[in-house]
C-alpha cells in the first residue's frame, strides 16, 4: 500500500502471452490529418463572433425536463462537431530546412535564375547607368517564381515519401514496438463485476457551480485533444458551458454513454536522448479532450471524497493528492539518513523499488475489482469503467498532423560493502540513487545532485540560446520567460533540501552567462548592470525565496501532514532549520513574526514592492514581508 515506506510484498505476475506480438494492425498508409488552430487574440475575436452567430443561435440550453437523456447526449455530440469545424485547419507545410549548402529545395532552375539576375545587376553596376534596366525586374520575378515552384515540388515529394513509407522499415518497426509495449493484449473476460451493476443507485443532479469551479481550474496554453477545442474557448464562456455540461453529465450518469471522442487520445512522441531509432528514447505525451478531462475530474472528485471518507489512503501516500509534495518525502528520507548515520544511533538501509512504466501496464480489470471489494459507490464505479471502456489512441507521426490508425488501449504509473540478496539473487548496492528527482549520496552530500542539475541547466540554456538566435525572432521577454520556466525551475527543484548546505553563488554563473549571451554584451559589463537592465533578480535570491516559501508553506500545512508532524516532533534537528533562521535574521526580520504572517501575504508580495525592489540588492521578498 506504500510507495515511500518499508514494505513486505509478495508479487504474483500473471502476464498472458507476454512474448506474443501485438494483435492490432499498425499502419500509416491510410493516416488522417488532425491539426487545430493556435489560440491568439485574433482567434479569440473570431471565436467570439462564431460563438454568438453559430453556437448560441443553434444550440439552445439543454433541459432534462424537456429532452430525454439520449437526445441531450446527441445534441452535445452535434455541438462538439460544430466546434471542431471552427477549430480545424488544414495541416501546415513543413518548415524550410537550411543546410550549409543552402535550402534543400534550391534546385538547378533556381541557380540558373539567380545567376541570370546577378549577371544583369553586375552589368548595370559596371555600366555606370543611373537606373536599373527593364529586364532586371523581369529576371527578379522569374527568380522568385522558380523558387516558389521548386519549394512546392520539394514539399510535395517530401510528403509523398513520408506517406509511402512501407511498414517493414526501421521507423515503423520501432513504432510498432513502442505501441506493443504500452498497449498490451486485452484483459481476459471476467464476470466478477457483473453482479455489482444490478440496481445501481441514483446519482444526485450535478451542480453547475461545481462545473464552473472545474472550468476555472483549467490550465490555458495546453494543446487540445482530438476534438480540437482548447481550454481558452471553454473559459471564455464558462457560465454557458457550466450549464450545458451539468445537464450533459446528468445524462451520462444515467445512461453510461460517454462520448467516444472523450476516450480517444493522440500520442505525441517527444525525443529525449540517444538513438532516434530506439522507441525507448521517446517520451509519450497524450493529448486528450479538454471537455473529457472536466468529466474525468468530476468523477475523480467523487472518488477522492469516497477514499478520504473511508480513510483508504495512508499519510505516506503523496501522489496525486492536494497539498502534498515530493520534496516532503525526500526531506523525511534525508532526515532519517542524517539521524541514523551517526555512530551512536545505528544504521539506516534504504531499498528502492523501481516499477518501470507501472501506470501504463497495470491491468485495469484488477483496479475495478479492487475498488468493488473496497465498497465504492456502484454507479460511480460503473461510470469510471464506462469512461475507460473502448479507449483508443492514435500516434502523430509528422508535423502536419498525420495520424496512425486507431489502436485500442486496455492497460494503463568509500564505504563498507554489504552483500544483499532477495530470493538468492544479489541486490545492487549503489553510492548514489535518484529518488523522486533528487540524487541522494551514501555520505549525505549533494555533489552528485548539483552536478546533475548544472549539466541539465547548461544544456537547456544553450538550446534556448540556439533557438533564440535562429528561430526565436530575437524577442528577449519571451526568452526570459522560457528561461524562468525551464532553466530556473530545473535549478530550483528541491532547493529547500540542498540550498542551505551548498554555496548558491556557484549556480549564479548559469544565469549570468545566459543573460550576457542573450544581449551580446562584453565581459566589461557587470552582472548587476545586466540584471538591472532586464529587471530581474539574482539566481541566489530566487533560490532563497523559494526555500523560504517552502518552509513557510510547510509550517502552514503542518496540521494536515502526519509525516511532517513526526519529523517536527523529533528531537533530532531538522535539515536547514538553523540556516533558514540565520538568513531571516540577517535581513532584520523576526522569525517568530514571519511565521505569524498569512501564507498568501508572505509568498506573494505586491507588484508595487516588486518593482520598487528590483534595483535593490536586498531580495524583494524580504522587504515585502517586512512591509506587510
Amino acid at each position: 500500500m506504500s510507495d515511500h515506506l518499508p514494505l513486505s510484498a509478495k508479487l504474483s505476475l500473471d502476464w498472458q502471452s507476454i512474448k506474443s506480438r501485438h494483435p492490432i494492425y499498425m499502419g500509416i498508409n491510410t493516416a488522417e490529418q488532425v491539426r487545430g488552430i493556435k489560440w491568439s487574440v485574433t482567434q479569440a475575436q473570431k471565436y467570439m463572433e462564431f460563438f454568438q452567430q453559430e453556437i448560441i443561435q443553434t444550440h439552445v440550453a439543454l433541459d432534462l425536463d424537456l429532452y430525454g437523456h439520449e437526445q441531450i447526449i446527441n445534441s452535445f455530440s452535434q455541438l462538439t462537431e460544430d466546434l471542431m469545424s471552427f477549430f480545424t485547419v488544414p495541416a501546415i507545410q513543413v518548415n524550410r530546412a537550411h543546410f550549409k549548402t543552402g535550402a534543400p529545395w534550391f534546385n538547378l532552375k533556381c541557380k540558373q535564375a539567380r545567376r541570370h539576375l546577378c549577371a544583369i545587376y553586375n552589368e548595370y553596376k559596371s555600366s555606370g547607368a543611373l537606373v536599373l534596366p527593364r529586364n532586371y525586374q523581369q529576371a527578379k520575378t522569374a527568380y522568385k517564381q522558380a523558387q516558389r515552384m521548386a519549394k512546392q515540388e520539394w514539399q510535395q515529394n517530401r510528403w509523398q515519401k513520408i506517406k509511402e513509407i512501407p511498414l517493414n522499415q526501421k521507423y515503423c518497426h520501432g513504432l510498432g514496438i513502442l505501441l506493443r509495449k504500452y498497449f498490451a493484449s486485452p484483459d481476459s473476460k471476467t464476470n466478477a463485476l457483473d453482479v455489482v451493476f444490478y440496481h445501481l443507485p441514483i446519482r444526485p443532479p450535478t451542480d453547475p457551480d461545481e462545473i464552473l469551479n472545474l472550468i476555472s481550474k483549467l490550465k490555458i496554453g495546453k494543446a487540445p485533444g482530438p476534438d480540437l477545442v482548447p481550454a481558452e474557448a471553454i473559459k471564455l464562456h464558462s457560465d454557458w458551458w457550466a450549464k450545458i455540461l451539468a445537464v450533459t453529465f446528468d445524462a451520462i450518469n444515467a445512461t453510461g454513454r460517454v462520448p467516444k471522442i472523450w476516450k480517444d487520445a493522440i500520442i505525441i512522441p517527444i525525443y529525449k536522448k540517444g538513438s532516434p531509432d530506439n522507441p525507448e528514447n521517446y517520451r509519450n505525451i497524450s493529448l486528450l479532450s479538454i471537455v473529457g478531462k472536466i468529466y474525468a475530474r468530476f468523477l475523480l472528485n467523487r472518488l477522492i471524497q469516497w477514499a478520504e471518507k473511508k480513510k483508504l489512503i495512508g499519510p505516506e501516500q503523496a501522489g496525486f493528492r492536494p497539498n502534498q509534495s515530493t520534496t516532503d518525502h525526500v526531506l523525511v528520507l534525508h532526515h532519517l539518513a542524517r539521524k541514523y548515520s551517526s555512530s551512536n544511533r545505528g544504521q539506516l538501509c534504504a531499498a528502492f523499488i523501481n516499477l518501470k512504466a507501472a501506470f501504463d501496464r497495470i491491468p485495469r480489470r484488477l483496479l475495478w475489482e479492487k475498488l468493488a471489494r473496497r465498497g465504492i459507490d456502484r454507479r460511480l464505479l460503473w461510470l469510471i469503467i464506462q469512461l475507460h471502456e473502448g479507449s483508443a489512441a492514435r500516434m502523430r507521426i509528422t508535423p502536419a498532423g498525420d495520424l496512425t490508425n486507431s489502436v485500442p488501449i486496455n492497460r494503463g504509473v568509500r564505504r563498507k560493502s554489504y552483500k544483499w540478496q532477495l530470493d538468492g539473487k544479489p541486490i545492487e548496492q549503489v553510492y548514489k540513487f535518484q529518488y523522486l528527482g533528487v540524487f541522494l549520496q551514501y555520505n549525505l552530500g549533494w555533489k552528485a545532485h548539483i552536478a546533475h542539475i548544472l549539466n541539465k541547466a547548461k544544456a537547456l540554456s544553450f538550446a534556448l540560446l540556439r533557438f533564440f538566435f535562429s528561430d526565436g525572432a530575437l524577442h528577449v521577454p519571451s526568452a526570459l520567460k522560457v528561461f524562468k520556466a525551464k532553466v530556473i525551475a530545473t535549478l530550483a527543484y528541491a532547493v529547500p533540501l540542498w540550498g542551505t548546505a551548498v554555496n548558491l553563488m556557484t549556480l549564479e554563473v548559469i544565469q549570468n552567462q545566459f543573460l550576457r549571451r542573450l544581449l551580446k554584451l562584453p565581459q566589461c559589463v557587470s552582472n548587476a548592470a545586466i540584471r538591472l537592465e532586464l529587471k530581474t533578480t539574482s539566481l541566489e535570491n530566487t533560490l532563497w525565496r523559494r526555500s523560504l516559501c517552502y518552509w513557510l508553506s510547510l509550517r502552514h500545512r503542518l496540521p494536515n501532514l502526519y509525516l511532517i508532524q513526526c519529523l517536527w516532533r523529533d528531537n533530532f534537528p531538522v535539515l536547514g532549520a538553523k540556516e533558514i533562521h540565520s538568513k531571516v535574521v540577517t535581513y532584520g526580520l523576526s522569525p517568530s513574526e514571519l511565521l505569524e504572517l498569512d501564507l498568501a501575504t508572505a509568498k506573494k508580495p505586491s507588484l508595487k514592492n516588486l518593482r520598487r525592489l528590483t534595483y535593490n540588492k536586498t531580495p524583494f521578498w524580504v522587504v515585502a514581508l517586512a512591509h506587510h
